[in-house]
């Protein structure tokens, strides 16, 4: 392209949006490449915000909107991240047609792996962030230049702007970067890396890739880094280290960009910003970058909040204020239309097996777009977006433990999840349902958390909200995918375990197979009532009227199989049978929970786990009762969906509808075994007022 050209992209940030459609209309827009490694869950988790930024800047400009100009942003993840990642974007279903936007995944094969095996880093995000130094045997060949960004960063200008800095590229140059604007590399006692001056940041960079391929950059890079390595020690800014020596031996391969294309926002440079960037006087920054470890918590520390210069203390809460903008988009709307995903599940491979046919047959409702129910029967079909493992989370040991407990909740119930979570020292699988906004609330609770920092054996999985009915056995489901352990505890958010469930669960007593270990369920309606040690003080309150057996005044039968007396007295496990619409909480073998499966047609409240347990009778599973630990119920608002069914008789026909049709779905998926649940529907007959 020519230099006119690149000062028609400097310019256009002074002119009108009409203006640089006049100018450079006549003018071809390159496709753009975008590249970023995912690590761990500390960085894939703002993979949906920073997609939404940088499509919504994408959208308003002159190349996508006259030049229908594509975009591909290049996803790197580590061993940690792929599983998260891949689930993340199957479940977007983003719309790459009309958005122009796609996103491409790699995975680091075990040559490129070995390519950075010798070298190390003490900087926090570990050395997997090394793979910026081989992204030319990473992405493929016909990718010539890629712009590389860090997920902590909010973009604020047309990234095409940035894109013309390599027309002015001269014939020595494949890296172009900002400076670095704190002192780190100048006056850090601790930092003994060499830099150019300052030195650059390496969050956002251009690379000319066919240049380096050409030329071999990436070997003299990764020679440079191990003898850099060597002679200074682990590079404590990891691959910025390491890119920073090599520049010092070769400075012709750069090229620096301006400092508003990457402020960073990390508190070692607020005292330096005006100094190293004095263009923040007069103009705004094109890229807020939070390199900061703390990120966004660095407003909440005193310290900095006095004594930091207001220049720094305005960009951060700017900065703040950009991401929660994003983040609070609603992520569908980058979403294949529910008619593309209809279309596209209509157009896979048919599942002919047997459980297959017998949904189709029995769940009539499903189909019928003028039935009263279509509404609630349509939720199965929709497509939700799940990014699991949202929280730091390290593989169980199996060793140590053989149970998972598996719960799921809505955004308000967090309180009730963080207690469950101090009583439960063993591994859990949450799957929590949430908007967008809610999303970026609930990292920021997390974050400041004293129950949930500590710990690496909670998996925290995000379901988004789609749809009217919270969708209860969808994300049991999705728990009980996420859990690693060969035993699994289902519970409800909203009950508390004895201190020595977990224990208890996870003794060698309880490994029968084919058998469901029951857990006794208890309520009490005094929300200050402490949480009982032992059964001993639990039959304390039980004598003194504190606390009664779960629902036994309006839903015995939820519960009453249990037989709460033989406990009270039990010392072993005793063998209970089911009986119509029991629903006792239990521990059960991974496999036979994922056998028989939590059915999805099942949103909102009623027979939800009534439905589970009728299903795992049907396939002859043995029901026993753990003679120690217990569940213990306290009182809370109650769901949106437990108010629909006790006030909306068209509702409440309607879950017991799809109630009536699970029962014919067993009956035809078990045959004569199963008969018996087609005589025991009840139409009129009302699940249990459990809270949801």
């Amino acid at each position: 392209m020519s230099k006119l050209f690149f000062l028609l992209c400097l310019a256009s940030s002074l002119l009108s949006f009409n203006l640089l459609m006049r100018l450079g209309s006549s003018k071809k827009c390159e496709d753009l490449h975008l590249v970023t490694f995912l690590n761990q869950a500390e960085t894939y988790r703002r993979l949906p915000t920073i997609v939404k930024n940088i499509r919504s800047l994408h959208a308003k400009s002159f190349c996508y909107r006259m030049k229908n100009q594509k975009l591909t942003i290049h996803v790197i993840v580590s061993s940690e991240s792929e599983r998260a990642v891949k689930i993340l974007l199957e479940t977007w279903r983003l719309d790459v047609d009309r958005l122009n936007l796609n996103v491409q995944l790699y995975s680091l094969a075990d040559e490129q792996k070995q390519m950075l095996k010798s070298l190390h880093s003490a900087h926090y995000s570990g050395i997997n962030t090394h793979a910026k130094l081989i992204l030319t045997e990473i992405l493929p060949k016909s990718v010539r230049k890629v712009l590389w960004f860090d997920t902590d960063l909010i973009i604020t200008e047309d990234l095409n702007l940035i894109w013309c800095e390599f027309d002015v590229f001269n014939w020595d140059t494949v890296i172009a970067a900002a400076p670095n604007l704190s002192d780190w590399y100048e006056k850090n006692e601790h930092s003994s890396y060499p830099a150019l001056h300052e030195g650059i940041n390496t969050g956002v960079m251009l690379l000319h890739l066919s240049r380096m391929r050409e030329r071999d950059v990436t070997r003299q890079l990764l020679s440079s880094a191990s003898l850099s390595q060597l002679r200074y020690g682990s590079p404590k800014l990891a691959d910025q280290d390491f890119f920073n020596a090599f520049l010092v031996e070769q400075p012709r391969l750069l090229h620096i960009i301006s400092c508003l294309w990457n402020v960073q926002l990390v508190p070692r440079a607020g005292n330096y910003l005006l100094q190293r960037c004095p263009q923040l006087q007069t103009q705004q920054p094109k890229i807020l970058h939070m390199n900061y470890r703390h990120k966004f918590t660095a407003l909440l520390d005193p310290h900095l909040q006095l004594n930091m210069n207001p220049t720094w203390l305005s960009l951060v809460n700017d900065f703040r204020k950009r991401y929660k903008q994003f983040a609070d988009e609603d992520g569908y709307e980058l979403s294949m239309s529910p008619q593309q995903l209809l279309e596209d599940s209509t157009n896979s491979e048919v599942n002919v097996t047997k459980k297959a046919e017998c949904a189709r047959r029995s769940y009539e409702s499903r189909e019928m777009k003028g039935h009263v129910c279509y509404e609630l029967r349509s939720e199965v079909t929709l497509k939700r977006r799940i990014l699991p493992f949202f929280m730091p989370y390290e593989p169980v040991n199996s060793a140590n433990f053989k149970v998972t407990l598996l719960t799921q909740l809505s955004f308000d119930r967090f309180e009730s999840f963080e207690r469950l979570a101090s009583l439960w020292q063993g591994p859990i699988s949450a799957v929590v349902y949430a908007s967008d906004a809610e999303v970026h609330e609930l990292a920021d609770l997390l974050q400041v958390s004293t129950v949930f920092v500590p710990r690496r054996n909670i998996g925290i999985h995000i379901v988004y909200k789609s749809g009217t009915y919270y969708p209860i056995n969808f994300l049991r489901n999705v728990a009980l995918d996420m859990a690693e352990t060969e035993w699994v505890f289902v519970t409800d958010v909203d009950f508390l375990p004895s201190n020595d469930l977990h224990q208890v669960l996870n003794g060698v007593g309880y490994r029968k197979k084919r058998t469901c270990y029951v857990v006794p369920a208890f309520e009490t309606a005094r929300v200050d009532l402490a949480m009982p040690e032992n059964k001993n003080e639990l039959k304390e309150l039980l004598a003194s009227g504190n606390v009664i057996h779960f629902r036994e005044n309006i839903w015995p039968q939820g519960h009453s199989a249990t037989r709460f007396r033989q406990w009270l007295n039990a010392n072993s496990s005793y063998r209970v049978e089911w009986s119509q619409d029991f629903e006792p909480y239990l521990m059960l073998e991974r496999s036979l929970a994922q056998e028989v499966g939590f059915a999805e047609d099942f949103v909102g409240f009623g027979w939800n786990k009534v439905a589970f347990v009728m299903s795992l009778d049907a396939t002859e599973s043995r029901f026993e009762v753990v003679p120690h630990g217990f569940l213990l119920h306290y009182p809370h608002q109650a769901s949106p969906d437990m108010l629909r069914y006790r006030r909306n008789p068209q509702y409440k026909s309607c879950i017991n509808l799809v109630k009536q049709e699970f029962e014919r779905f067993l009956a035809c998926l078990h045959g004569a075994s199963a008969l018996a649940y087609l005589q025991i529907c009840q139409p009129d007959s009302q699940p249990p007022l459990s809270i949801l």
